[in-house]
């Protein structure tokens, strides 16, 4: 399973996230968040804290969201899919050596990073009734 998180920063940007801001759409915003790629099936946290949103390069201290990453066929074929969440849905392991040569940066060889990696803290699922922007008003 790879963790991976989206920032309300860019999720500002994404046709929709604002309206389901506003008026605490939870199926709206749920529905952006699959489609930018958690697997709601673990849930997800929002959280207040300093990140760097990905179309940003300067830090951002603010609401994050962590989740689950999907490993579904279509997400991992969008392009959009993570390279770790890549790696964790092959098992073939000449795709790991060959995503190995592509990003030599990390010093480490990709099949001892699965070897010794740690699997993602499972995120708390939300109440139904929970006002899951209730923090929103409180961080801004």
């Amino acid at each position: 399973m790879a963790e991976n998180y989206l920032s309300f920063y860019d999720l500002n940007q994404v046709t929709g996230f604002k309206s389901a801001k506003e008026t605490n759409n939870k199926e709206e915003f749920e529905r952006i968040l699959y489609e930018n790629g958690a697997d709601l099936s673990f849930g997800y946290r929002v959280l207040n804290c300093l990140h760097r949103p990905r179309t940003s390069p300067i830090e951002y201290d603010g609401l994050m969201v962590r989740f689950v990453e999907r490993m579904d066929k279509a997400w991992l074929k969008s392009g959009a899919a993570s390279l770790e969440a890549i790696i964790d849905s092959s098992k073939d392991r000449s795709l790991i050596k060959e995503l190995n040569s592509l990003d030599p940066s990390t010093g480490q060889e990709w099949e001892d990073r699965l070897v010794y990696l740690d699997l993602p803290e499972i995120p708390e699922v939300y109440d139904e009734n929970e006002d899951i922007f209730g923090s929103i008003e409180e961080a801004v």
